[in-house]
């Protein structure tokens, strides 16, 4: 009876002791309470997506940036950042480089931020005829 009162209290233990280190463990609890993260597409005039385009995420306040390339639904996802202020930078070979600015993220929010690219022989055949 004894050894049956011992083996239930260390089991009991046990288990507080994993949920107590579970609780404190930063990233144990998902996301975490001081995170946000900023997903989107990358799409052409067409809304084809921009497979591969290069994503840069910088914190504008912290100079700390984040490069992502997006799959093959031109999806984005950068998880875990900072609250603040930031600013994305889009690119891919044969395209113009899309830039969004002043984007600000809360604690515990969840932006999808999408962007749109012309192929750039566009790109440059729009600014030759605005020149003109």
């Amino acid at each position: 009876m004894k050894t049956d009162c011992r083996r239930i209290l260390w089991w009991l233990c046990s288990f507080a002791f994993i949920g107590l280190l579970a609780f404190y463990l930063p990233g144990a609890r998902g996301q975490g309470a001081g995170n946000a993260t900023l997903t989107g597409t990358i799409q052409d005039p067409n809304s084809s997506v921009i497979v591969g385009s290069q994503v840069i995420i910088k914190n504008v306040e912290t100079g700390i940036a984040r490069t992502l390339t997006t799959n093959d639904e031109g999806l984005y996802a950068a998880p875990l950042l900072q609250p603040g202020t930031y600013e994305i930078r889009a690119s891919k070979q044969g395209f113009a480089e899309v830039i969004r600015k002043d984007i600000h993220l809360a604690v515990g929010q969840t932006l999808a931020v999408e962007a749109s690219s012309i192929p750039f022989t566009d790109h440059l055949l729009r600014s030759r005829l605005r020149a003109t």
